[in-house]
């Protein structure tokens, strides 16, 4: 008898886990972080934070737009406010518009409630610009406390993080930056960027060389919303 509720209870298990990985698939809460999606085929995910700044949102629209790949920017509010002429444009060149709190806080100096007054405050002017309704949020630095990322999973809230970031310290030009992803890259994958708030030349500098690489390694450039709609139909 023990044995057969063991087995019960591993299928259960299964079946739970399944509808989850489904459910986010289309797009709905996941009590889970989201780094990748396994399923995928040869697709991959661009992911921007901390802008709409001019001085780099919008060439990166150009580079965008010139190697027909596509991205999802986690803007701060604040900036959203101040540019939204920026977050047409991401509109309309058919890339997603995602939620990176009001003011990019560090985020193990607030609380709760200064949390959810940052993501709800954002999602009202993204909501508003773009006409869609938002559901991707993206912790700054990716920091999170459990309680915080309980507490905007249960408001509906999908915590996006990332696989693998074009910026680090061991790459110290545009063509490292590249070639560090391009040698690491998977299908599947949530690639970081950076369109503010720093000096972001070399990022800008790097993607055109990050995209030609993918391009050259079979890899289409799609927004994390496209991602975990994807499915390996190999």
């Amino acid at each position: 008898m023990r044995k057969y509720i063991f087995v019960l209870l591993f299928i259960l298990a299964v079946a739970i886990a399944l509808l989850r990985v489904s459910f986010a698939g289309e797009g709905g809460n996941v009590s889970e972080r989201i780094y990748r999606n396994d399923s995928a085929g040869n697709v991959v995910a661009l992911s921007f934070d901390d802008g709409p700044d001019p001085k780099y949102t919008v060439p990166i629209l150009n580079i965008l737009s010139d190697n027909s790949a596509r991205a999802t920017f986690f803007v701060v509010g604040s900036a959203a406010e101040k540019h939204p002429e920026i977050v047409f444009d991401i509109i309309k060149n058919g890339h997603e518009v995602a939620n990176h709190t009001w003011s990019h806080p560090e985020m193990n100096n607030i609380s709760n409630d200064q949390l959810m007054a940052e993501v709800n405050s954002t999602n009202t002017l993204i909501n508003r610009l773009t006409g869609n309704q938002n559901t991707f949020f993206r912790p700054p630095k990716g920091i999170i406390k459990p309680e915080s990322f309980k507490m905007l999973s249960d408001a509906g809230f999908i915590t996006i993080l990332w696989s693998i970031g074009i910026e680090n310290s061991k790459a110290a030009t545009p063509e490292l930056m590249a070639q560090r992803v391009l040698e690491n890259i998977k299908p599947g994958d949530i690639i970081l960027l950076h369109d503010g708030r720093l000096d972001r030349t070399k990022t800008v500098q790097a993607l055109p060389i990050l995209l030609k690489g993918l391009k050259q390694k079979g890899y289409r450039a799609i927004t994390v919303g496209e991602l975990l709609r994807s499915k390996n139909t190999k």
